[in-house]
Order: C-alpha cells, then structure tokens, then sequence
C-alpha cells in the first residue's frame, strides 16, 4: 500500500498497511496461518480443514465457492440435524485464517444456525471462543465491528434476504457493550456465500454470521493525524405505514400506525420461528410440530392480508362491536377490523398482537374457539383447537419477535 494510501487511519484485519504493527496491537498479534491471535496467551482457535471434516471422520469438506447456480438440496435427516444444540459442525465459531477456502478469512465467523433459524444457538453463545470474542471487543474500545448475515443458497431470495438481516440482528444483540462501535449489522449481499453450498457442512457454514473488525491506530516512527472514526449516524427512522381509518381521532390514529407496523413485523418474525419447536409447542400444544405447515400457511395468509392494509374503524366503547371485546372482525364478509378503546389503551405490544388476532379471522378464516391463548395454550387441550384459535396466532408472534 503506497503512503498516500495510508492517511486513514482506518485499516481492516488483517492486510494492515505495515505488517510490523501488528506486534503493537493491544491485545493482538499475528500467527503463522495469517489469523489472529491473542497476545502472551493461547490462540482462541486454531483453524485447521480437520475442524470441519464430516462426523463419519476425515476428509477435507470444505470447497471453494460454487458457481451461483450450484446448489444441492438437503440431505435426508439435516435439517432437524441443524435444529439440535449440537447442530452439523464440530466448532461453530472460528477465524478461517489465511489458508482456508472460506471467504472473510479474516473475519471471525459464528455458523451454524438452524435451517430457517434467526437466533443464535444456546449452545454457541457459551462457547468459550465466542465468549473471548465477545470480552475482547467490548473491552477494547479501539476496535469498530462490521456484522454481516448469512443463509445457504436453498429457499426463496426474498425469505433468506430478511433471515440474514435477522441473523446479523441476533448477532449484534451478543455485545451488550460494543453495540455503540458496531458500524453495520446487514444481510450480505444476494448469492455472497462463505464457502460452496455442494455439502451439509458447507451450508452449515453458509448458515452463520461473519463480523470484521476494524481498528484505529498510529504507523511506527510517524504520527498521522486524522479523526476518529464517528459510529455511523442513526438512520432516520422509517415513516409508519398509516392504514385507512375511519371514526378514529388522532391519537387513535397514531397507535393504530405504530400497532401495525408492529404487526406486520410479529408475523415474519412468526413465519421465521416456525421450526423453533419449544416456541411452537408453548401456543399450539405438544403435536404443534405435526401441524407446522398447517401453522404455517395461515401465518402466511395472516401477513399476505395484512400487506394489503386493511381499514381500522374505531368504535366507541358502549357499541356492539365492543360488547365483551376489545377489537372483532367478520371472517369472509367483514371488510374492516373494528377497534374499541379498551385495545388501544393496553399499548401498542397488545394492540398489535390484536391486529394479528383479527387479521387471522379476517384472512385465515379462523372462526371458533377463540378461548384466550395468553401465557400459553392449556395443556387439557389439544393442537387442533390451538391452530383454529386466532388469540394463538397473536400471542406466537408477539413473543417471537422478542426472540
């Protein structure tokens, strides 16, 4: 890199400017396979193609990047091989290093999440590399991270694109004390992939997050003067989506904006925790995962009608529409979603997960029972009446977007 190139003080690990800082580093040095490694300690990891050979034993699986259109489909039994804590691979989080096949070799990378998962396993968080990773970074203020997300090339683009940018989310949400230097967390780019997708442990791979950190320093024997890096400025929050409303004043109006949006994000949340089985068996009974594609399509019909922004007309608490509710609808016939005082008053968490119960009589077409579903579906009842149930498909993805 020439001089002039240099007058930032900004540099990406690991192709620093002056390879003989590195020994400057606070916490880091360099190790002989290009990575990076604590000093006066233990590498965290050492990275070898062993790390991620296949569990029958041997061989080296780790291929170089398909073309886009090489992608093989799952093997028999890998998906809820993916759903277990152990998962596919031996070590979830590592640093490629300078002499894998992996792109971001010098990032560290946390793999293998379950297929159609966005959370972080349990079993990954605790870790101990993770767990060093995590003390290191938000011990050491010099250091800025860039979070990028990741999917397997299965599945349809428009479903993986928002299952990265979850995946980098949960990421980000592990630094409780470094989330004020993470310059980004983002989806990667459509048909970017860590490694080939031609086997079940290079999806595992591709199903996982990368973060790059970056870091201010001074070169040896000069002194360069430049700002700090700034963390990147907020981005303006997103205008709400206001829904067609009728009768309704402007108070009412402003949560009923604010509810929706909510919603609308609930209900992916909810198609993306469909494979979460705990979550699943909690709201729809202990045979939920039985009736998971059923679950599913209504989930399906409930956001597909809520794209399509439904009026909101708010009544008055002495009408009928309130007589022992808070909010009804009409499945089939009935156009709007009535609204009573009692459902805004509760805040916007209860007044969206209302809106996703109304909108699954309105558009899934659930009519009976609708016994309360809060807290969980009793145990004396079984799966069938729970995903018949519009208060399920409210409460499932009011706490999967909390997740």
């Amino acid at each position: 890199m020439s001089s002039t190139a240099c007058k930032s003080r900004r540099h990406r690990n690991p192709h620093f400017a002056n390879e003989d800082s590195l020994d400057n580093l606070p916490f880091f040095s360099k190790s002989l396979s290009g990575g990076l490694q604590k000093k006066n300690e233990k590498p965290f990891f050492s990275f070898t193609t062993a790390a991620f050979s296949k569990h029958s034993g041997g061989g080296n699986v780790i291929q170089a990047a398909p073309a886009k259109g090489d992608c093989a489909e799952y093997e028999s039994g890998e998906v809820k091989k993916s759903h277990t804590q152990k998962g596919i691979l031996n070590t979830d989080t590592f640093i490629p290093g300078a002499m894998s096949l992996i792109n971001r070799q010098g990032d560290l990378v946390i793999s293998d999440f379950g297929v159609d998962w966005g959370s972080v396993k349990d079993s990954t968080k605790n870790e101990p590399v993770l767990q060093q990773w995590i003390e290191a970074f938000e011990t050491n203020p010099d250091y800025w991270l860039e979070i990028e997300g990741y999917t397997d090339c299965t599945g349809k683009e428009l479903h993986n694109a928002g299952l990265r940018q979850r995946r980098a989310s949960k990421v980000y949400q592990l630094f409780n004390k470094a989330r004020s230097r993470v310059l980004h967390y983002k989806a990667a780019p459509e048909n970017e992939y860590m490694t080939g997708n031609g086997d079940m442990d290079g999806r595992a791979i591709n199903r996982g997050v990368a973060i790059r950190f970056v870091r201010n320093y001074t070169f040896p024997g000069e002194n360069i003067e430049g700002e700090k890096p700034k963390p990147p400025k907020p981005k303006p929050p997103k205008p709400l989506e206001r829904p067609d409303t009728s009768d309704c004043d402007q108070n009412q109006k402003d949560a009923l904006a604010r509810a929706f949006t909510k919603a609308k994000e609930m209900v992916r949340a909810a198609i993306g925790e469909i494979h979460n089985d705990t979550l699943l068996k909690k709201y729809f009974g202990k045979d939920a995962p039985a009736h998971r594609y059923h679950i599913k399509q209504n989930l399906v019909s409930i956001s597909d009608g809520l794209k399509s922004v439904p009026t909101f007309e708010c009544e008055k608490a002495d009408s009928w529409w309130c007589d022992g509710a808070v909010a009804r609808v009409i499945p089939i016939i009935g156009l709007n979603i009535h609204i009573c005082p009692s459902a805004i008053a509760n805040g916007d968490d209860y007044l969206a997960r209302t809106i996703v119960h109304e909108a699954a009589h309105g558009y899934a077409f659930l009519f009976i029972p609708d016994d309360l579903c809060a807290g969980g579906w009793p145990s004396s009842r079984d799966t069938t009446d729970a995903e018949d149930n519009a208060d399920c498909y409210g409460e499932f993805a009011g706490d999967a977007l909390t997740i």
